[in-house]
């Protein structure tokens, strides 16, 4: 059951970036039509930059699966600029006014699946504007201290979610986009991150057409 979580999960964040790979290839192939030899040094720098995210998804979710994965204490501003790093062409394809505010603060963990569960949330966004065709597209993520814990809120203003979804959102298989666009694993997968992986939670609220995730992670103690 893992396995197949793990491997539906891959194909889920391989989707973006193999349509994304797949007219870097074309922009090559047309640069050398043209001899452009900086357009194409251009484009196989973008190739590579994408292939090596994409390995690094099957990285991150095989060692979310290992027994024996070891965690440390990291910086959450650095792992969730690194997801705004990865998603930057997408936040800017699609015309989304992304603002962030960060409190400095570490927490117990393994900073890549933090950064997989932040592009999760932040591409739910981005496909949930599409399908409601929101036109002004914002999403906020902050951070703060919490007394023990570190907070992590991501809100959108995408239309927000039916109640009766509200309930059901991080069951598996669980989804309300066509199948060809998501498995329904995302926010499953992203829920057993925070629970298992970060030793946290997950949780939404929806309200006046706005979304909010909240992650609640307990912090480094030596800065409560």
């Amino acid at each position: 059951a893992s396995l197949g979580q793990m491997i539906a999960n891959i194909a889920h964040q391989w989707r973006q970036p193999l349509t994304e790979l797949t007219l870097a290839l074309f922009n090559i192939k047309k640069a050398a039509q043209n001899e452009k030899a900086d357009d194409i040094s251009k484009f196989y720098d973008e190739s590579k930059n994408i292939i090596k995210n994409m390995s690094q998804t099957i990285d991150d979710f095989t060692n979310f699966f290992s027994p024996d994965k070891e965690k440390y204490y990291f910086n959450v501003s650095d792992s969730i600029v690194e997801s705004i790093v990865l998603l930057e062409s997408v936040i800017n394809d699609e015309m989304i006014t992304l603002k962030t505010n960060f409190e400095d603060m570490k927490v117990l963990g393994i900073t890549n699946e933090l950064t997989q569960v932040m592009i999760n949330l932040i591409n739910n966004s981005k496909d949930a504007f599409i399908q409601n065709s929101i036109l002004l597209r914002e999403i906020s993520v902050t951070t703060k201290k919490d007394g023990v814990f570190a907070i992590i809120e991501v809100q959108d203003n995408a239309g927000g979610i039916p109640k009766e979804n509200l309930e059901k959102i991080f069951e598996p298989y669980f989804t309300t986009k066509h199948k060809s666009r998501g498995t329904g694993l995302g926010l499953f997968m992203s829920k057993m991150i925070c629970e298992q992986g970060l030793n946290g939670t997950l949780d939404v609220k929806s309200k006046k057409k706005t979304t909010t995730f909240s992650i609640k992670i307990p912090l480094d103690k030596n800065e409560k």
